[in-house]
């Protein structure tokens, strides 16, 4: 089921290049948090699967390309942050939001990323609506304050 998903994060932004993708600069918070996103989902389709291992799901790193794998398409999940940040600048709550297809609770997606973001603590995470609006109106940069 597709949900519309706010996070609040904080990072410690010392050895990324800024909150948004960059040329040339791979290590950005919204790069980061995307490639996490992405493996998680590859991993809960692929989670039941015998055909599949353990360690080829660990192996998956994901990129900036969409992948078919087995003939399913995954597309990269698009995190739209509240703001962004300079290079080496940290946040204490960094408003952000992404659309994803899971069936995955919140409290294990907040588990996934915690657990894969070292240099981030994802302290909360709430379903927005989905309202049928103007486009990119329902991205946290377009609407009025939601409370966390």
């Amino acid at each position: 089921m597709k949900k519309n998903i706010k996070i609040i994060l904080s990072y410690d932004g010392t050895r990324f290049f800024g909150w948004e993708h960059q040329k040339n600069k791979a290590l950005t918070i919204q790069g980061k948090l995307e490639n996490v996103l992405y493996r998680m989902l590859i991993k809960e389709e692929y989670k039941d699967e015998p055909f599949i291992s353990k360690e080829s799901l660990n192996d998956i790193t994901g990129s900036f390309d969409d992948q078919r794998i087995n003939g399913i398409d995954f597309k990269i999940p698009t995190v739209i942050g509240a703001g962004r940040t300079d290079a080496g600048v940290s946040a204490r709550a960094m408003a952000a939001n992404f659309i994803i297809d899971t069936e995955m609770s919140l409290s294990e997606i907040k588990g996934y990323m915690n657990k894969y973001l070292p240099a981030a603590s994802v302290s909360g995470l709430k379903i927005l609506p989905q309202k049928k609006e103007k486009k990119n109106s329902r991205h946290l940069k377009f609407m009025q304050a939601v409370e966390a």
